[in-house]
């Protein structure tokens, strides 16, 4: 048995997930894990018990919206099934960037916290959005929240918002200010050293990443956008996110003060730090829009045999 959800409710739903995971406040390793050794860095695990609790609350959330969605039977549709799968595997990739190690290594190397960030908005965050997750998890809300959800859709603003966050320019836009702005030396420093701003940095590298995928991935066929227009959104994305890999790997200056004597420590210097995360931007990071584009393009173009098959 299927029902439908409110367009309206997808982004309220999300919007609580995002909550959960990152708005409620952790003990996040700001300025924190630089004074690990590298040996001990390797075995640290983030086990924050209120991170670990928010991911157990969604995992708990998506499952009770899958057992709504198929009228608590024993039918599991092999779309479900996939979709599952996106969200399993969205989940692993938030495990892999704030729970693993990789979490304490983004404190004390540049090329660690672009690993951790690349996880967030270019796996977990297209993932997430494959996986339905949004609509799994309203429908695991319980009824009381539900009817209650869409109270911000009484204001003006947040109508405007709503409409907004459905523009494939916008969504664009956003995603494009969001990376360019906490990279500039100024932003990523204070990011270092502040707790708060650490986790809203964060937010917004997945909440702007959860946007831009969103329009372009939309499983609702009635605001998909076209092959041709997706293709050119992610190629744009992909040509700005190289150019700030190239920017950084090939500087001759070190853009970021604070990981100068950390990176010491694993035998590098902290210029051969950034190019290493300048590289993972403009080659894997970029490479990764450039991929799901050239898979469109090639559905795009299977689908006059499709059709013509009767497929």
């Amino acid at each position: 048995m299927s029902r439908c959800i409110p367009n309206q409710s997808l982004g309220k739903a999300l919007g609580f997930a995002i909550w959960l995971l990152f708005g409620v406040p952790t003990t996040a390793r700001a300025d924190v894990g630089g004074d690990i050794p590298p040996e001990q860095a390797l075995e640290t695990w983030n086990t924050d018990p209120v991170l670990l609790l928010n991911l157990l609350v969604i995992v708990w959330l998506y499952r009770r919206g899958e057992l709504d969605q198929l009228g608590r039977t024993n039918q599991f549709p092999t779309k479900m099934l996939h979709q599952r799968l996106a969200f399993a595997g969205g989940v692993l990739a938030i495990v892999l960037a704030l729970v693993t190690p990789l979490d304490v290594l983004s404190e004390q190397l540049v090329s660690g916290h672009m690993l951790q960030h690349l996880l967030l908005m270019m796996v977990a965050a297209p993932l997430f959005v494959l996986g339905a997750s949004a609509r799994m998890m309203f429908f695991g809300l319980p009824r009381f929240w539900r009817r209650r959800i869409n109270w911000w859709r009484r204001y003006r603003f947040g109508r405007q918002l709503s409409a907004a966050s459905k523009n494939p320019l916008f969504a664009w836009s956003v995603q494009a200010l969001i990376l360019w702005l906490w990279h500039l030396p100024r932003f990523y420093e204070v990011a270092l050293t502040h707790l708060a701003i650490h986790d809203l940095q964060h937010l917004s590298f997945f909440l702007s990443a959860l946007l831009f995928w969103r329009v372009l991935l939309d499983l609702d066929r009635r605001r998909r956008l076209s092959w041709g227009a997706s293709v050119i959104y992610l190629f744009t994305t992909l040509l700005h996110t190289m150019a700030l890999g190239v920017f950084m790997a090939l500087s001759p200056q070190v853009w970021y003060p604070a990981y100068e004597q950390r990176s010491l420590a694993w035998g590098l210097t902290p210029l051969e730090d950034q190019q290493i995360a300048g590289f993972l931007m403009w080659m894997p990071g970029a490479m990764m829009y450039g991929l799901v584009g050239a898979i469109l393009l090639a559905y795009r173009l299977q689908q006059p045999r499709f059709e013509s098959q009767g497929v």
